[in-house]
């Protein structure tokens, strides 16, 4: 596309642009409290009536945006190639950093607010280096009054928009910043109707635009960020048919550009027509597939001059995201909640002011009497205020009615209650019950009851978060080919675990390409905390022992109410020690359990010992026939038993040193170390049972 093409697109765009512009600003108007006509204002002021405002729309739009504060969703990338689900925490973990460090939550949430008000809220992604001379990812919200989509798009969000245009107004030293050579266009509203340029700008300007206006200066410029998208041819080749020589020779060319070479989940390589033309006679009898794809690209102009024509910041999407609340099929515009408070409010503010002219012109006491129903008016006028003076009258007076109240004006009938019917219907009209807003006055206070409340009157204003979901998703994707783009390998980014929060280098995984981005609730928003805790407070008693492990209890505590250091203290004195520390608990364990083994082997020792002096003795006393045959049989069998009982012990024990041993080598208890274990204890039992009919036979 050239500045002509884009020159007529802005034209065509701003009839119906700048009518949508008119509305919105009036709703922003309405919000901040001016919320009448300058006409009526000067014909109030005029008379002399009091012009009145209470401002109810402002507290309703409130109500939804701290909704959205205290319910905020987070942005998780995970790979779709198998077998890699882990290699996304450190690009979670830089999404995160990259949006804590430029206050993404507010600039989102600012954003946000401008879509309930006016219909369209606006954001920009890009890369600064004023502050970072190594490039810093920025999210800022965008004035929706500077955005110009492309007026045939019909999807949420614009996502089918073929162009997107800011125009803004900035001072002429700032221009001349960024582009020394630039030929730019002043801003002069004089002779707006013979400058075909300034046609464009129009609908840019503001009542406000003079003295104390918004950016204004004496020499100031209008600047356009046209961008848009159009096809561009690519070549598609499987990599297996381009052979490991030739894939080679090609790693060597591309050099920097060896991520062209990383094939699709299909195996097919991806290049370029200028990438093709090189490379196309190196790829001889290849099979190539031509296709088209998305390429985007920016313009910055002034007037009718081109200052700058390049890609986008990624190249594959707008660098502006949008979030959209209801759509006018008719106007093809979208429009927030505070179009359809208008009417009420004005109409409410407008009875309130008749009311209170009516009771400062209405009579306020007083009587009307007769000339003569008074001996003394003049004393009678002064003293009619005093309850504690006596005012005389003339005989019959009172009787023949010469004294009467004087009549007090009266409002119009039903009026107060054509105004509680107004203020009725801000809430109607926009969706919000007085539940979402915190003033519900039921009879039953009941937090469940009140839940559900507040459940069935957001469900009336999903379409609002229904387009921030889709946002985030939309601005997750931008994200992460701006941080895969920008954000070299090797900086140090801010990972927060269960461990604690340090700086880790980022690294890439050349081989995963493609994520889905999920976008869900964040435990950091109040609201979800406290449904979670809660919900996990009622289960507890209820779920089994076995479930409420260190493993488990620990992720739930990023839901609980403890403070973060808190819940990041405990997580990391749940964790299990290092590898070097396991090491040394397993090998002072070996060791004790040797000593054990050593005393068992020694205590056996000393029980043979024993028996084998005993047999002795009793050999001894056989063969001098001092003891009879069968007293010699009884000592003989108990020291067998006595010695097959120590052999017992001692395969007890060196089963179970095996036993020890095998599980501090491999760390776990395995099946095949269990049957083993089993086989020994088998074993032992044999070997006491046996002992035990030793000891009956010796008892016989």
């Amino acid at each position: 596309m050239d500045l002509e093409s884009a020159l007529d697109q802005l034209r065509q765009a701003q009839g119906s642009r700048g009518h949508w512009k008119e509305a919105a600003k009036k709703a922003y108007q309405f919000v901040a409290g001016d919320q009448w006509a300058p006409e009526d204002r000067q014909v109030m002021e005029d008379k002399m009536r009091p012009v009145v405002t209470f401002n109810r729309i402002a507290p309703i739009v409130d109500a939804i945006v701290g909704h959205e504060v205290t319910n905020r969703q987070s942005v998780r990338y995970i790979p779709r190639q198998l077998g890699q689900e882990q290699v996304n925490e450190l690009l979670n973990a830089a999404a995160q950093w990259v949006r804590d460090e430029c206050n993404a939550d507010g600039e989102e949430g600012d954003a946000f607010t401008d879509c309930v008000i006016s219909g369209e809220g606006w954001t920009e992604t890009r890369v600064s280096y004023d502050e970072d001379l190594d490039g810093r990812i920025v999210i800022e919200r965008i004035d929706p009054m500077e955005m110009t989509p492309d007026p045939s798009s019909t999807k949420k969000n614009f996502m089918d928009a073929r162009w997107i245009c800011r125009s803004r107004i900035i001072p002429r030293a700032r221009a001349v910043e960024l582009w020394p050579d630039g030929d730019f266009a002043s801003v002069n509203r004089e002779d707006g109707a013979t400058n075909p340029v300034d046609v464009i700008s129009a609908a840019f300007y503001h009542e406000d635009s003079g003295a104390g206006g918004r950016e204004y200066n004496q020499d100031t410029v209008q600047l356009h960020d046209f961008q848009w998208w159009e096809l561009e041819p690519v070549y598609r080749v499987m990599m297996k048919d381009i052979g490991p020589d030739r894939l080679s020779i090609l790693s060597q060319a591309f050099g920097d550009e060896k991520t062209t070479l990383m094939p699709s989940e299909s195996g097919l390589i991806t290049f370029t027509e200028e990438q093709w033309s090189a490379v196309k006679d190196l790829l001889g009898g290849v099979t190539a597939l031509k296709q088209k794809r998305r390429a985007f690209w920016r313009m910055y102009f002034s007037g009718e001059s081109l200052l700058e024509k390049k890609r986008t910041p990624t190249g594959s999407d707008f660098s502006y995201k949008a979030i959209t609340a209801k759509r006018d099929f008719y106007k093809r515009q979208w429009y927030g909640i505070v179009r359809g408070m208008m009417d009420p409010q004005l109409w409410s503010n407008k009875f309130m002011s008749s009311m209170l002219e009516i009771i400062a012109t209405s009579g306020k006491g007083g009587v009307i009497a007769e000339v003569d129903a008074f001996e003394n008016p003049r004393q009678a006028e002064n003293d009619w205020a005093d309850p504690a003076r006596i005012i005389y009258a003339t005989n019959g007076s009172i009787a023949a009615g010469k004294i009467m109240p004087r009549p007090v004006s009266q409002a119009p009938q039903n009026m107060q209650a054509l105004m509680a019917y107004s203020n009725q219907s801000l809430n109607e009209v926009a969706g919000v019950n007085p539940a979402v807003m915190g003033f519900s006055q039921a009879m039953d206070v009941s937090g469940a009851l009140e839940a559900r409340r507040q459940s069935a009157g957001l469900a009336i204003l999903s379409y609002l978060f229904d387009a921030l979901r889709r946002y985030r998703k939309e601005h997750g994707v931008l994200l992460m080919n701006m941080i895969r783009k920008y954000i070299p390998p090797g900086r140090l980014v801010k990972l927060t675990d269960a461990t604690g929060s340090r700086y880790v280098p980022l690294v890439y995984r050349k081989d995963v390409e493609l994520y889905d981005v999920i976008v869900d609730e964040t435990p950091s928003s109040p609201n979800v905390k406290e449904r979670t805790w809660d919900t996990f407070i009622a289960l507890a008693p209820h779920l089994p022992p076995a479930f409420l492990s260190p493993q488990t209890l620990m992720p739930l505590l990023e839901y609980s109410p403890f403070p973060a250091a808190l819940v990041q203290k405990w997580q990391a004195a749940a964790q299990p020690p290092p590898p070097q520390v396991q090491q040394a608990q397993q090998q002072a364990q070996q060791q004790a359990q040797q000593l054990e083994m050593r005393q068992k082997q020694a205590d056996v020792a000393a029980t043979e010992a024993d028996a084998a002096y005993k047999h002795a003795q009793a050999q001894h006393l056989a063969s001098t026939g001092q003891v009879a045959q069968e007293t010699l049989a009884g000592d003989q069998a108990k020291a067998h038993a006595e010695v097959v009982k120590a052999q017992a012990a001692v395969a007890k024990a060196q089963a179970e040193l095996a036993a020890a041993q095998t599980k501090a080598r491999l760390g776990t208890e395995t099946a095949v170390h269990q049957a083993r274990a089993a086989q020994a204890n088998a074993l032992a039992d044999q070997l006491k049972a046996h002992t035990e009919i030793i000891s009956k036979l010796s008892g016989v």
